[in-house]
C-alpha cells in the first residue's frame, strides 16, 4: 500500500501523540475464540478419471465441450484444477485434486465420489479434422464437421423435468445426491447445464437445454430423456426437512439422524481474577470448564452493582449426542463496567456463587487485602479469626504479560455461624505462604447449625517471579501446591514469548522498555477458508513500536504471501514476529461494511 507523504506524516503525528499520551500500560488483550486443530496441508495430486465425453453445441460455428468425470477417493479429497491446452491436433488436459500431504494424521470418510466438470474448448477447430483428447491417462478423439455454415445458433432454455429422486450415500456425514430426469422435447434439443443454489432449508436447481434460437427450424419430434446426478453435499441438519426446487418441479427430504437438542447449563468455574487497568480498562479473567466435546462456551454476561461484579457464564450442551470425554478449560477476558480501584478486593458473583478477587496489574504491587473487620458492640456477636479448613488448592496462570499467577483455594465453613474472614500472602524466596481465615463466634457455647459450607477464593500471587523456577505455595500449613515459571520471558538467550493484542490496543511486551501498538489492518487478501485459491494471499498490518525512551516507530508488516522477512520487525534490540491474525477470512459472517474485530498474536524475542 502506498501512502502519500502528506498523509503519512499526518498519520505518524497523530499516532505518535497517542503513544506519548499513553503513560500507563494498556489492558491485556481480549477473548480468543478456541478453535479445533489446524487443517491438514493439502497438496495437488493427479485425479483418477472415470470418463471423458466430447459434446458439440448446435451453434455457428460449432462450440465443442469436454465433459470430464473425475474421482474423489475419500472424504478429505477436494476438487483441484483443470488445465488444458491445444497443440496441433491434440487437446491435453491435466486434472488434479487436493489431498492431505503424506504423513498427515487425519481421519477421512471412506466414500468415493465423482465430480463432473465441463470445459468449453471453444470453436477454433479446423473443419473435417480429427483431434485427440488426452485427460491424464485417458484418451478419446473427435472429428469436426465439414459443413458448418448451416448450423443454427443455440440458446439455453429451462428443461422439462420428468422426475426427481433424492438418494443418500452411506457415508459419514451422509452425502445427498439428487437424480434429475429431464426431457429433450425434440431432435434439435441437447442437454445444457445445471446450477445449484441453497438458501436456508431450500435448495434450488436450474437445469437447461440447448435449443435453436430460430423456432422455425424443422426438428425431429422425438422426445428424449437425460438423467443427471446432482451432488447436494452433506451440510444438512439432522431431523430437518429440506425442499428441493428444480425448474417447475419440487420434492422434499429429511436429513438423516436425530435432531440434536441443545440446552444451556451453568459452566463450572475454575478460577476468577481481575486484571487492573485505569480509565475503565480493567478485565475480569474467568477460567471455566467444558466437561466434554459437546460443551460450547457461550458469551458471558457481565454486570456491575456497586462493588459487586455479577457474571452469568453458561455452556451450550448437545443433549443425547456422542461426545468425547475430554475436560477442557476456557479462558474469558471480560471488560468490567466502570472504573476499579487498584489493589482493591471485589466480590464476583458467578452463576450465584460469590468469589473474591483483587484488582492487580502487571506493574502494580499490591499487599494482601485487609481481612474482614470483626464486628464489635454490645448488640453484636463477638467473633474471633481462626484458620479455615482447606479442601483444595489449584494454581492457575493467566495468559498475560507478564504471566499472572493465581492460587484458587477451596476453604470450608464448618457451621452456620462461620463466615469467611479473608486471606493474607507472605513470600520468602521460592516459598509462598497463604493464610485463609474464618470468623467464628468468640463464645464457643453458642448453638450453630451443623452445616458445612464452601468458599472458593482466587488469590493473586502476582507476576514478579524468576524464569524457570519452581515455587511452593503452602496454605494454612495444611495444603501445598507448586508451579514452575516459564523460561521464555524476553531476555538474553530466551525463546521469546507471545503477546495477543486487540486492534487499537497497546501493550507492554514483557517489560516497560518495549511497547507494541496494533493500529490497523490495511489489507487482508488471505485466501478464505474452504476456498481453493491460486495464491495464498497476505495481510498488511500497521504496528507502532516504542522501544525505551525513543519516539514511536511505525511499521507496515506483511504477513503471508511468502515475502522475505515475512511478518518480522526489529526494534530496540527486540525481534517482533507476527504469528497469527484472527479471525481468518471465511471463518465468521460479517454484515455489509462491518470490519472484523482483529486480534494480533506476535512473538517477542530479545536479540
Amino acid at each position: 500500500m502506498k501512502i502519500s507523504r502528506v498523509v503519512a506524516l499526518t498519520l505518524l503525528s497523530v499516532v505518535a501523540a497517542a503513544f506519548i499520551a499513553c503513560s500507563s500500560p494498556a489492558a491485556n488483550p481480549g477473548d480468543e475464540t478456541p478453535v479445533a486443530g489446524d487443517a491438514p496441508e493439502l497438496v495437488e495430486v493427479t485425479a483418477p478419471i472415470e470418463s471423458i465425453i466430447v459434446n458439440i453445441a448446435e451453434s455457428f460455428p460449432p462450440q465443442y465441450f469436454l465433459v470430464i468425470k473425475a474421482g474423489l477417493s475419500n472424504g478429505c479429497i477436494k476438487q483441484g484444477d483443470y488445465d488444458w491446452k491445444l497443440e496441433g491436433n491434440t487437446v491435453t488436459v491435466d486434472v488434479t485434486v487436493l489431498a492431505p500431504a503424506a504423513g498427515s494424521l487425519i481421519a477421512c470418510t471412506d466414500d468415493y465420489r465423482i465430480v463432473e466438470k465441463t470445459l468449453a474448448l471453444g470453436s477454433d477447430f479446423e473443419p473435417g479434422t480429427t483431434y485427440t483428447v488426452n485427460v491424464n491417462d485417458e484418451t478419446t478423439s473427435f472429428t469436426t464437421e465439414n459443413n458448418v455454415a448451416q448450423k443454427p445458433v443455440l440458446v439455453q432454455t429451462p428443461a422439462p423435468i420428468d422426475g426427481l429422486t433424492v438418494n443418500v450415500a452411506e457415508s459419514f456425514p451422509p452425502q445427498y445426491m439428487l437424480l434429475v430426469e429431464s426431457g429433450l422435447p425434440n431432435g434439435c434439443a441437447t442437454f445444457g447445464t445445471y446450477d445449484v443454489k441453497r438458501d436456508g432449508d431450500t435448495v434450488s436447481v436450474s437445469v437447461t437445454n440447448y435449443v435453436p434460437a430460430d423456432q422455425n427450424i424443422e426438428c425431429d419430434m422425438s422426445y428424449g430423456t437425460v438423467e443427471t446426478t446432482v451432488d447436494l453435499g452433506s451440510d444438512f441438519e439432522p431431523g430437518t426437512e429440506y425442499t428441493v426446487l428444480v425448474n417447475d418441479k419440487s420434492t422434499t427430504f429429511t436429513a438423516q439422524g436425530e435432531a440434536v437438542q441443545k440446552v444451556e447449563q451453568d459452566a463450572p468455574v475454575e478460577s476468577v481474577g481481575i486484571e487492573y487497568a485505569p480509565d475503565g480498562g480493567s478485565r475480569l479473567v474467568l477460567m471455566t470448564g467444558l466437561p466434554s466435546g459437546c460443551h460450547e462456551l457461550l458469551d458471558p454476561l457481565v454486570l456491575r452493582a456497586d462493588d459487586t461484579i455479577i457474571v452469568e457464564v453458561q455452556n451450550l450442551v448437545e443433549v443425547g449426542a456422542m461426545c468425547t470425554d475430554d475436560y477442557r478449560v476456557a479462558e474469558s477476558r471480560l471488560p468490567v463496567p466502570g472504573d476499579l480501584e487498584a489493589c482493591a478486593t471485589y466480590d464476583v458473583n458467578v452463576n450465584g456463587v460469590v468469589h473474591t478477587a483483587q484488582a492487580i496489574g502487571p506493574n502494580i504491587r499490591c499487599s494482601a487485602p485487609d481481612p474482614v473487620e470483626t464486628p464489635s458492640g454490645d448488640d453484636e456477636m463477638k467473633t474471633v479469626e481462626v484458620d479455615a479448613p482447606i479442601d483444595g488448592v489449584v494454581i492457575n496462570v493467566a495468559e498475560s504479560f507478564l504471566p499472572q499467577y493465581f492460587v484458587a483455594v477451596t476453604s470450608g465453613l464448618p457451621s452456620g455461624c462461620a463466615k469467611f474472614g479473608g486471606y493474607s500472602v507472605d513470600r520468602d524466596g521460592t516459598t509462598i505462604r497463604v493464610t485463609v481465615t474464618n470468623l467464628m463466634p468468640a463464645d464457643k457455647e453458642i448453638a450453630c447449625i451443623a452445616i458445612y459450607g464452601i468458599v472458593e477464593t482466587s488469590i493473586p500471587l502476582g507476576s514478579a517471579f524468576n524464569p524457570d523456577t519452581t515455587y511452593t505455595v503452602i496454605v494454612n500449613d495444611d495444603a501445598k501446591a507448586s508451579f514452575t515459571t516459564d523460561s521464555s520471558a524476553p531476555g538474553e538467550g530466551s525463546k521469546g514469548i507471545e503477546v495477543k493484542i486487540d486492534m487499537g490496543d497497546t501493550v507492554n511486551a514483557g517489560s516497560e522498555e518495549l511497547r507494541i501498538g496494533f493500529l490497523d489492518v490495511t489489507e487482508d487478501s488471505r485466501c478464505p477458508a474452504n476456498v481453493v485459491c491460486v495464491w495464498a494471499g497476505r495481510a498488511n498490518i500497521l504496528l507502532g513500536v516504542v522501544a525505551g525512551d525513543s519516539m514511536p516507530a511505525f511499521h507496515e508488516v506483511q504477513f503471508g504471501g511468502g515475502a522475505e522477512g515475512d511478518g518480522t520487525v526489529a526494534a530496540g534490540g527486540y525481534s517482533i514476529e507476527v504469528v497469527a491474525l484472527n479471525p481468518y477470512p471465511g471463518t465468521i459472517t460479517l454484515a455489509d461494511g462491518e470490519r472484523p474485530a482483529y486480534v494480533l498474536t506476535v512473538k517477542v524475542t530479545k536479540d
